[in-house]
């Protein structure tokens, strides 16, 4: 988280730094993934094909024109993005400190409130590719400078993870209320 914290925020993309924080999500995502898979087999080929189909069905409307992000959208995600951060801490918080785990028979219209967040953290996911894939369609029109392609790609892959996450999450919700 630090490492991310640090590269979002550098004036000059740092490939070093880039590249340990990929070796740390690495690492996350093994042991969180392995920690899935034991729980519910099979479910990290389906997390996998879900964020794939989620980013190339974003890339290609991208691509086509359906896809654009406009001001006022983008302030509603911001706000959006700040929620869902705050929320994400304060449930860490808890679950760490006094050992709240959200339960899965907590419901809004009969629907597992940790579906309905997971549902909207995805679909924000989304936005944010829409935006990385605007970010870098701008920097190469505008011809910046090589270096700038770190930052473009590291803003891809931190929203590669939370997507993935965040299905992985939604999945592991859906299995639980089957079994």
């Amino acid at each position: 988280m630090v490492l991310g914290l640090v590269n979002a925020f550098k004036r000059e993309p740092s490939p070093v730094l880039i590249m340990a924080y990929a070796l740390a999500e690495g690492l996350f995502l093994g042991g969180i993934s392995g920690m899935f898979e034991n729980m519910y087999p099979g479910i990290v080929i389906q997390a996998v094909m879900g964020t794939v189909a989620v980013f190339v069905s974003v890339l290609v409307l991208y691509k086509v024109g359906v896809l654009r992000s406009s001001p006022r959208v983008t302030k509603i995600f911001m706000v959006a993005i700040m929620a869902y951060a705050l929320f994400a801490l304060i449930n860490l918080g808890t679950s760490l400190l006094g050992g709240f785990n959200m339960r899965y028979d907590v419901t809004l219209f009969g629907i597992p409130l940790g579906l309905i967040v997971g549902a909207l953290a995805i679909l924000l996911a989304a936005y944010s590719f829409v935006l990385d894939f605007e970010n870098i369609t701008d920097g190469v029109r505008r011809g910046i400078p090589e270096k700038a392609a770190w930052s473009a790609a590291f803003g891809l892959t931190v929203t590669l993870i939370w997507a993935y996450v965040e299905i992985l999450r939604v999945i592991a919700i859906i299995r639980s209320m089957s079994e």
